[in-house]
């Protein structure tokens, strides 16, 4: 998946990791972003050019969606 920064216009990259099914908390998603610039005092220039494990409930990222580009149908 890919994502755009309007501001700067720098392609923000999305990768499902691996998906999950819990009996209480249902479809998480774990995903990584990356080409980002986002504070950290813990690396070396203070900045971290990717957030490499983001554990996600399914209905969570569903409520982040503000515009739907396309919707992939699967067949069972």
């Amino acid at each position: 998946m890919e994502l755009q920064n309007p501001k700067r216009r720098r392609k923000i990259y999305r990768k499902i990791l691996k998906i999950e099914e819990y009996p209480k908390h249902g479809k998480v998603i774990h995903i990584s972003i990356g080409n980002l610039k986002v504070g950290n005092p813990d690396v070396e220039n203070g900045f971290a050019k990717e957030l490499t494990h983001i554990p996600i409930s399914e209905e969570v990222l569903d409520k982040s969606v503000t515009v739907l580009k396309r919707k992939n149908q699967t067949s069972e």
